[in-house]
């Protein structure tokens, strides 16, 4: 009996060993999962953005960003209207916040319901625990208010350990004279010129009120 118990006693100290988490090692956890041997897996990734820009402000708290600055503008007129700014530069920095590499994924980007840019990663493309380039492109916006979307791994690809950092939402506020007409801002009138007065009866001054003493002064 004493050998059997110190048998025992071992086969579960064996098991227990399984889950202690050493230093800098990803935990190891026991399941039917796609990742590693035997049905054992070592975590998820986590992708999401370290930090983004554009016009040299910073995009990735959400909120409202305000641009003001024409520096950054690489042409006014822009979009099928003519009425937008061309900004340089937006970016981001892709980040692995997990613990093991993840597979391909795309991200795309939104102003409203339109996708303005889309962007393919491929498999381990983002390494764990190291920041990899920013990602850039353009981006056209109207004077005013805009909404803008950027979902990490937009099609859902990945399994990741959190999914609740993939998305981000912020608003553009652009005060800068995006079409041209010498304003900022939708609903402005360029040159604005007085109404015509299409028949209307006007008052003559000269003619006396009822009840007054006719103008001695000349009339014509």
């Amino acid at each position: 009996m004493p050998v059997n118990l110190k048998i025992a006693s071992r086969a579960t100290a064996a098991a227990l060993a399984l889950s202690i988490v050493l230093p800098g090692v990803a935990s190891v956890q026991a399941g039917n999962t796609p990742q590693g041997v035997g049905g054992v897996s070592v975590g998820k990734p986590d992708i999401t953005a370290a930090v983004g820009y554009l016009a040299l402000k910073k995009w990735t708290d959400g909120g409202t960003v305000t641009l003001d600055h024409a520096g950054s503008v690489q042409m006014t007129q822009a979009g099928p209207q003519n009425n937008m700014c061309r900004f340089k530069q937006m970016d981001l920095q892709p980040k692995n916040a997990g613990l093991a590499d993840h597979g391909a994924f795309v991200t795309k980007v939104y102003r409203g319901n339109a996708l303005v840019h889309t962007e393919a990663f491929a498999p381990a493309s983002v390494p764990v625990g190291y920041l990899t380039n920013f990602r850039k492109w353009r981006i056209d916006l109207k004077e005013g208010m805009n909404t803008v979307k950027v979902f990490m791994d937009a099609e859902k690809q990945v399994a990741e350990m959190k999914e609740s950092n993939n998305n981000y939402t912020v608003k553009f506020n652009v005060q800068l004279d995006c079409d041209g007409d010498g304003h900022i801002g939708p609903g402005k009138i360029k040159n604005r010129t007085l109404k015509k007065d299409h028949g209307a009866t006007r008052k003559d001054p000269r003619r006396p009120k009822p009840g007054s003493k006719p103008s001695s002064k000349p009339r014509g």
